[in-house]
């Protein structure tokens, strides 16, 4: 999963000596915002807190996307072998919860070239369906969302951002930029509501535990 990078919390580094279960619960007694982008040669993963609370998981990467305990168990094998890259980056809370209606959502169409598309009737089939949603455009490593609430546009995030933005500076968009694409992902409109707590539904000691377990035996 590919999102905006936040503000850096903590700069790239090799997670293979972390306790991931002792960081979990030290983000959790920080109710911290935001997001641990994952990356390995195998593709990308990402672990988002909502106000402390453990929200979602994915892992795409060759073909497949992961979630939940199955995304858990490759980003812990992944790290433990040594072969991850790992980035912390702070949110506000009103954005980290928009992210959780994207990480969660359904992928409508990926990766359209803008060049192709007509956005005026994009836009104006979206509002006419009344879309709840972001469209996120990609162009090399940079990735921008735009979100939509009742078929309107009301917030954009760009790279470094903390905080949805209502307007984007067009010479800097990644829209403009070479080979940029498009993906349209459906989401809720009430977020806030029912947001899981990947804690208590998911048995992440137990996967933890396995996994190192399955590392010492590798060694």
């Amino acid at each position: 999963m590919w999102l905006p990078r936040g503000k850096l919390i903590k700069d790239e580094f090799n997670p293979v000596r972390m306790n991931w279960l002792e960081a979990i619960h030290k983000l959790q007694a920080g109710r911290f915002s935001g997001y641990l982008s994952c990356r390995d040669l195998h593709g990308r993963g990402v672990v988002l807190f909502v106000g402390g609370q453990l929200v979602a998981v994915c892992f795409d990467g060759e073909g497949e996307h992961l979630v939940d305990q199955e995304a858990f168990v490759r980003i812990f094998d992944r790290s433990l072998s040594g072969d991850t890259m790992l980035c912390i980056y702070h949110l506000s809370q009103p954005l980290a919860l928009q992210l959780f209606g994207v990480i969660s959502g359904e992928m409508l169409f990926a990766a359209q070239q803008l060049q192709l598309l007509d956005i005026p009737h994009l836009l104006h089939t979206l509002k006419h369906d009344r879309f709840n949603g972001c469209l996120r455009v990609c162009a090399a490593e940079d990735v921008a969302l735009i979100f939509f609430q009742q078929g309107n546009p009301f917030g954009f995030f760009h790279d470094g951002g903390t905080d949805l933005v209502q307007d984007a500076e067009l010479s800097e968009s990644v829209a403009w930029q070479p080979g940029a694409s498009v993906d349209i992902i459906a989401g809720q409109s009430e977020l806030s509501d029912n947001l899981p707590d990947l804690m208590e539904s998911l048995d992440l000691p137990v996967c933890w535990q396995q996994a190192v377990a399955k590392a010492a035996q590798c060694r």
